[in-house]
């Protein structure tokens, strides 16, 4: 299943689409303290190649927070290859939710070899809900890092979502695409909204018969 899901996503990943929304990459080092209680994570898995024979090509590590006060969800990724040249990393679904703020660490990336500055990145939110951080030695062919994003360079994402967890799929693309399993944004199921509709029909019932009597 994850080996057919990659060869289709290769497919569709490595285009952008015309569709796609640019969004403001905002600083991770500026906002970390500002994501509310840790409630899940972490979490751990590792990129596999869709390409055979089946390998490793990085890691990923997972931690979602909550604010109860605005009500959002952030997911924080570490990112970290064990190949060169990595161009991209995406979420392989659509994000529910999405708030339309999402970044990443400027201080890892400019460890790395890339900028340190919001001109790193290049993130895209696009027509299927994806988000799509594009490195940014591949924008306008300007190469900013000769050696590419690569082993042992580990750099922090995150986005917001009004979404609680379930799991889904990420990637990271070099010609190829890399598939890991952690936290994700889901919509609540049918049957979940079905129970908490009734509840409330039930309670806004006993209430006007509380003002009846």
């Amino acid at each position: 299943m994850r080996k057919s899901f990659c060869l289709t996503a290769a497919a569709l990943l490595l285009t952008v689409s015309a569709s796609a929304s640019p969004i403001v990459g905002t600083n991770y080092d500026t906002v970390v303290g500002t994501f509310g209680n840790l409630i899940a994570g972490p979490t751990s898995d590792v990129f596999v190649a869709a390409l055979p024979p089946p390998a490793s090509i990085g890691t990923l590590e997972n931690w979602v927070y909550f604010d109860s006060t605005s009500g959002l969800y952030t997911y924080v990724h570490l990112v970290t290859p064990t190949i060169p040249f990595v161009s991209k990393f995406n979420t392989g679904f659509g994000v529910e939710g999405f708030n339309g703020v999402a970044g990443w660490s400027w201080s890892d990336a400019l460890a790395a070899g890339g900028l340190g500055t919001g001109n790193g990145f290049m993130i895209d939110f696009g027509f299927d809900k994806s988000l799509d951080w594009v490195t940014a030695g591949n924008l306008n062919g300007s190469v900013t890092n000769t050696n590419g994003w690569g082993p042992s360079e580990g750099i922090h994402f995150f986005f917001q979502s009004t979404y609680a967890p379930a799991t889904g799929d990420y990637n990271i693309i070099n010609g190829e695409v890399g598939t890991a399993v952690s936290y994700a944004p889901a919509i609540p199921e049918p049957s979940t909204v079905v129970l908490f509709g009734g509840a409330l029909a039930l309670f806004a019932i006993g209430r006007r018969r509380q003002r009846k009597s």
